[in-house]
């Protein structure tokens, strides 16, 4: 895709850099970043497909998704399509393609659509660093694509104005969004997400990532048509293990569940493992889910706890911790149920807990001071390290991975299909 930010920085200085970009944005529709040193060092050498076709595509090796908010993302889990979409919500060209790609995938309704964040400025409260803190403060409400379609229409972006009436037409809790961004909540979330994509080779916006296959610009609907219709076709190059997800991976076989907390029967035709944080909003946002499915199915059913505190929830690793001391008292799902009802971060308040549900003070709090708890949240983490789990909450459907705070369908959709599959 012509000139990368290498070749500007050992080529082009000042006013002669800056004409060049300009000329890249008319030639090829891409806006691009300012070019820094750590720009110019991240490239990464594509990683060649291993197919027999005439002049295969190169396979990217995409980044994980951050652990710090659920992967904003649209259509089927487990598709056999992905397409992650690098972009700035205050590119003209990005702006432009999103109709392409409503019509790809009215074309296509099969696509998975993950956005990741990719903003040009790098200062928080101003230019487009600001919308995208916008964006990930919606998203944490579970209203990003809302924010996503309100935004990406054709024309100039959004002034601080227009963001602001952008936001109250959308339905959300304003205290919070407010409270959220002036924070600056998800900066580092934002940064993360410009350096993941700067590591794997995106110097533009927008970049995509079809089923590992980069495509820089935006191209028109023939272009990403033909490279869907490639992705569908056994024989064309298809992301590996790790590139651009795991929709693709094998059924996970747990063997290690026995001792750890569960709802249901045991020999339920259908488990579904949940990997959670206890200090994790989506986490707690899709209990009442899981809740309604155990009620569902019964005899058919058996959800089994594994923890997974994520490093930047402070307190989390204590509240794991208890949890477990809970359940070697049998009261784990009565302590979860209070856990996520009021998130409690210290000792003291944990301890409170346990008193409330009638635990033994003395047993409970030489088992926080014992290490066998510790190495049972440990033993989870050395599973989420192993399979490559990069946020929670993520869940193992008969060892079938998915991800995030899913609506009741789609996990009925998913337990029918096992059960269906259980009758073949």
């Amino acid at each position: 895709m012509g000139r990368d930010h290498s070749f500007i920085t050992g080529f082009a200085t000042g006013v002669f850099a800056c004409l060049l970009i300009l000329i890249a944005q008319k030639q090829f529709g891409l806006s691009t970043p300012p070019v820094t040193k750590e720009i110019a060092a991240a490239r990464v050498p594509a990683i060649q497909s291993t197919t027999t076709a005439a002049a295969p595509a190169p396979v990217h090796t995409v980044p994980p998704p951050s652990t710090q908010l659920p992967e904003a993302a649209r259509g089927p889990a487990g598709s056999a399509v992905t397409l992650i979409e690098y972009a700035d919500f205050n590119c003209a060209h990005c702006r432009d393609v999103t109709k392409t790609i409503n019509e790809l995938k009215n074309e296509f309704p099969q696509i998975r659509h993950v956005f990741r964040h990719f903003p040009l400025s790098n200062t928080p409260g101003k230019g487009s660093f600001a919308v995208h803190q916008a964006a990930a403060c919606a998203q944490e409400q579970g209203m990003f694509w809302n924010f996503y379609d309100a935004v990406m229409q054709p024309g100039p972006p959004p002034g601080p104005e227009e963001l602001q009436l952008l936001i109250e037409s959308i339905p959300l809790n304003r205290d919070r969004m407010q409270e959220c961004v002036n924070s600056g909540q998800y900066d580092s979330f934002l940064r993360e997400q410009r350096q993941n994509a700067q590591s794997a080779g995106v110097r533009s916006t927008p970049t995509f990532f079809l089923n590992g296959k980069m495509i820089r610009g935006a191209k028109s609907l023939e272009n990403f048509r033909e490279d869907v219709k490639n992705a569908l076709n056994p024989g064309s190059p298809i992301a590996r293990p790790g590139t651009t997800g795991e929709v693709r991976e094998e059924p996970v076989v747990f063997k290690d569940l026995e001792g750890r907390p569960y709802l249901g029967k045991p020999d339920a035709r259908v488990t579904i493992v949940e990997f959670s944080d206890f200090h994790c909003p989506y986490c707690k946002a899709v209990q009442p889910t899981l809740a309604r499915l155990a009620e569902n199915y019964p005899q058919d059913l058996r959800i089994v706890w594994r923890h997974y505190p994520l490093g930047g929830h402070r307190g989390a690793d204590l509240t794991h911790k208890a949890s477990e001391c809970a359940h070697r008292q049998n009261r784990f799902w009565d302590f979860h149920r209070e856990i996520f009802a009021g998130s409690p971060r210290t000792k003291e308040a944990l301890t409170e807990i346990a008193a409330s549900l009638g635990l033994k003070e003395p047993d409970f709090t030489e088992c926080l001071e014992a290490a066998e708890a510790e190495e049972a949240v440990q033993n989870d983490l050395t599973v989420v390290r192993e399979l490559k789990i990069r946020g929670t909450p993520t869940f193992f459907v008969n060892g079938k991975r998915t991800r995030g705070n899913l609506p009741y369908e789609a996990f009925d959709n998913l337990i029918r299909k096992e059960l269906e599959a259980a009758k073949s």
